[in-house]
């Protein structure tokens, strides 16, 4: 349970990124997607929702490799009965 919600801390960070690297090939994934959001031309959708499905993919993915083990001895078994 511990490792799930860290891996999706670390991929869901924003703000020490944001702060910490400078170059543009070293910033993580939402930070580069921020950047499809600016005042003076407006949000562009298209790509904010397209790169968002994709930053969904791994979690998704990890998810979807340990469920079993995530329900059955993880931190979600004192809420399935039987």
């Amino acid at each position: 349970m511990v490792a799930t919600l860290a891996f999706v801390d670390g991929w869901n960070s924003f703000s020490l990124p944001l702060i910490l690297m400078q170059r543009a090939d070293a910033q993580s994934y939402t930070v580069v997607l921020q950047k499809y959001v600016q005042a003076d031309v407006g949000i562009n959708w298209n790509l904010l929702a397209a790169g968002s499905l994709l930053a969904l993919i791994p979690v998704l993915t990890a998810f979807a490799l340990l469920q079993r083990r995530l329900i059955t001895s993880g931190g979600f078994s004192g809420a399935v009965r039987g």
